[in-house]
């Protein structure tokens, strides 16, 4: 008897005292929730939570008395931490653990500006953790069995070279194709489109497994599409009102920067797409030149020193230096619109690195719900009183 209760209390001691804890009282609430992926140069990933905003409210410590977490919960998570490589507890939120709740500790992140860093939501895998004949299956179930036919496949290759895509021109196939390239509907090809150039950098198989898979043609289709004229295919599905846009789901690898430089796409459709200048005419918008333009004498009321074309692309490259820059001339020029007729506001794509935004990442802990502790620990004690003067008991009459 004296045995049984000396190991009860070597047993009790560490998990009462686990059970016991001050803690300072975070009240942390986050918004947009997100994964940044780290890439090293030896192409080994690590997984990173970040959000937009944390509010953080601290009040003095106080006590917790959680009798299950500690005698149960602590105990997993530590031999998961101890033998399972990358343990992540958010993906152990099932119907198991429906009584937990996430919390995150906010640390402070160096990032290592020698990796690459991409930024996904958290229920997606990452394309860039994607081996080779993931990529492969992904292509071919996403893209490739969806009624492609070659005919299709030559007539987009001869589109997309062209600044300008006429839907009115084109067959419901080949405005499908378009669709299915630029990932109307699906957000794993949104990523695929967005993070093609990276998966390509270095990786000469892949390339080579696409062409064995699936043919020279349809390897060229992806390539000229994804890369080659992927600023024809920004100015024709990424800009709002093009003939192929719609609303993203994904993400850039960017975030802004209003002290920044532009974005290299974003100068180049300024400079040369936004505003023609045509005789003594200005029209704005690629897209809706024909509907919408002012007399230049208009123009240089506000922009005094622009005469022609060639000015205004020197403007933009002077100006493009910072973002704030760009949306004052913006600016400007949206005061051109009037009751008949409207310059559509561009979205410019974002111009600095997501490490330069997100200082900080969040460590996901696993706990048991605070609203449940009380009731679960009454029942653990309760079990435990019952259970231990009954296991004396038996023991003084020598059943066990």
């Amino acid at each position: 008897m004296v045995n049984a209760a000396l190991a009860i209390s070597i047993i009790s001691i560490p998990i009462f005292a686990k059970a016991f804890s001050n803690k300072d009282r975070h009240n942390i609430r986050f918004s947009e929730l997100s994964k940044i992926v780290e890439v090293s140069k030896n192409n080994q990933n690590q997984d990173y939570y970040v959000s937009k905003n944390a509010f953080v409210n601290k009040n003095k410590f106080y006590v917790t008395f959680d009798l299950v977490n500690a005698f149960y919960f602590s105990s997993i998570s530590i031999f998961k931490k101890i033998f399972i490589k990358n343990y992540d507890p958010t993906k152990v939120l099932n119907s198991k653990f429906s009584n937990y709740v996430i919390n995150s500790v906010i640390e402070n992140k160096k990032w290592n500006n020698n990796n690459d860093y991409f930024i996904y939501d958290l229920e997606t895998k990452p394309i860039v953790s994607y081996k080779n004949n993931e990529l492969l299956e992904l292509i071919n179930n996403e893209i490739y069995v969806k009624n492609i036919d070659l005919d299709a496949i030559n007539n987009i290759r001869n589109l997309i070279n062209k600044l300008e895509w006429d839907k009115l021109v084109l067959s419901s196939k080949e405005i499908d194709l378009i669709e299915i390239l630029s990932g109307k509907n699906n957000k794993i090809i949104q990523y695929l489109r967005r993070d093609w150039k990276y998966l390509l950098n270095n990786n000469v198989q892949l390339q080579n497994l696409i062409i064995n898979k699936f043919g020279l043609e349809f390897w060229n289709l992806l390539n000229d599409f994804y890369d080659v004229y992927s600023f024809n295919a920004y100015l024709n599905i990424d800009i709002k009102n093009a003939n192929f846009y719609f609303e993203k789901d994904v993400k850039t690898n960017d975030e802004y920067d209003f002290d920044n430089k532009i974005n290299d796409i974003d100068k180049e459709y300024l400079k040369k797409h936004f505003a023609n200048f045509i005789n003594d005419k200005v029209f704005f918008n690629n897209n809706k030149s024909k509907r919408f333009s002012i007399n230049l004498i208009d123009f240089q009321k506000v922009f005094k020193n622009i005469n022609n074309q060639l000015d205004w692309e020197n403007f933009i490259e002077e100006n493009a230096t910072s973002l704030n820059n760009i949306n004052r001339i913006l600016t400007d020029i949206y005061s051109f619109s009037n009751e008949f007729n409207t310059i559509e506001k561009i979205k410019l794509l974002s111009n600095s690195s997501i490490t330069k935004y997100y200082k900080d990442i969040l460590t996901p802990i696993l706990e048991l719900d605070p609203s449940l502790n009380l009731i679960y620990t009454f029942l653990l004690l309760l079990i435990i009183s019952i259970t231990i003067p009954l296991t004396i008991f038996r023991s003084i009459k020598g059943e066990i």
